[in-house]
């Protein structure tokens, strides 16, 4: 009975010590399959660090790099061995970190920073963020460093605030070349009720103005007459050389006024008009003449009624020059 007894204890511890083993190896395969489950997934992740097309940097709690996802070596043009080490800003060519930084930020706040920042060798702009790793006791451990390539943005946004300056500018001009219209047309119904010929020529000697008057003696349309060169088309032949010779007097600065100068026009019909002339050189800002005023006078009745009044005391002299008798007044 003695050894049925111990043999039976004996049984049980062995049972025991079987359970503890299996429970042992139990916990192993757990682990191993734990390890495996970890190092899939640690696969899966690194994968997914590596296809995101921004720059993930992962730095340690002093500026230290750990690593650099495939965008960031390639942006950085480095590699894992040349990174290992290194200070971020040792990795882009620098002694200490840069004046406006994300990460620095970070290291002396403990909270997440951005910035924007413009490289000047490439034209690029960089969204850049930081965000802290925190420990259970709120210390930092590591800093996690994403930029983002943000110039197709920046351009767009440089070009819609360029497009709103041209449209204010484009309506301070369309406001500015209404009120100047205006005024034009005010100054043209001034001119037009004008009883004498107001012509504008420019320093090329062609018309840019003319008022109501000046169309009515020449008998163009205006459309035949602006643009046209004064000289060459409304001048007679015999006259043409004296106007040129007055109108290129305005090319000189201290040119003035020129006054009761008499030529005639030539109206659509071949017909000569007699005007009496005054020429005014205007200026602008510089003093540099580039316009000149010219306006006039028909005077043509008038002289042909002189020369109808000469014709006809030069008549009656002659006959009373040649009477035979005494003409008693």
């Amino acid at each position: 009975m003695i050894d049925e007894g111990k043999n039976r204890i004996q049984l049980i511890n062995e049972l025991n010590e079987l359970r503890q083993k299996i429970s042992g190896l139990e916990k192993l395969i757990q682990a191993q399959m734990d390890l495996s489950y970890n190092k899939n997934n640690l696969i899966l992740l690194e994968s997914v660090f590596d296809i995101i097309p921004d720059v993930i940097c992962i730095y340690d709690g002093n500026y230290g790099v750990i690593r650099y996802n495939k965008s960031g070596y390639e942006f950085l043009k480095t590699n894992t061995d040349e990174s290992r080490g290194k200070k971020c800003f040792e990795v882009i060519g620098k002694t200490s970190p840069c004046a406006i930084c994300a990460v620095s930020n970070v290291y002396k706040t403990h909270k997440p920073s951005r910035v924007y920042r413009k490289l000047n060798s490439s034209g690029l702009w960089l969204d850049i963020r930081a965000y802290p790793i925190l420990n259970k006791d709120k210390k930092l451990t590591n800093v996690i460093n994403y930029i983002h390539d943000v110039t197709f943005e920046k351009q767009t946004d440089e070009l819609l605030e360029l497009n709103k300056t041209l449209k204010i500018k484009i309506n301070e001009h369309q406001t500015s070349e209404k009120l100047i219209q205006k005024e034009k047309e005010r100054m043209q119904k001034y001119f037009d009720v004008a009883g004498i010929i107001i012509v504008v020529i420019g320093s090329d000697y062609k018309v840019k103005f003319i008022n109501k008057k000046g169309i009515e003696i020449l008998g163009f349309k205006n459309k035949d007459i602006i643009g046209k060169d004064w000289i060459d088309n409304f001048i007679p032949i015999k006259y043409r050389k004296e106007v040129k010779g007055i109108l290129t007097k305005f090319s000189s600065q201290d040119s003035g006024p020129v006054e009761n100068v008499e030529y005639p026009l030539i109206n659509d019909k071949g017909e000569e008009r007699t005007i009496t002339w005054n020429y005014t050189p205007v200026k602008n800002d510089d003093e540099e003449i580039y316009y000149i005023l010219a306006s006039g006078l028909d005077i043509t009745e008038r002289k042909n009624a002189e020369k109808a009044l000469q014709i006809s005391e030069n008549k009656f002299r002659t006959l009373f020059d040649n009477a035979s008798d005494a003409i008693f007044i």
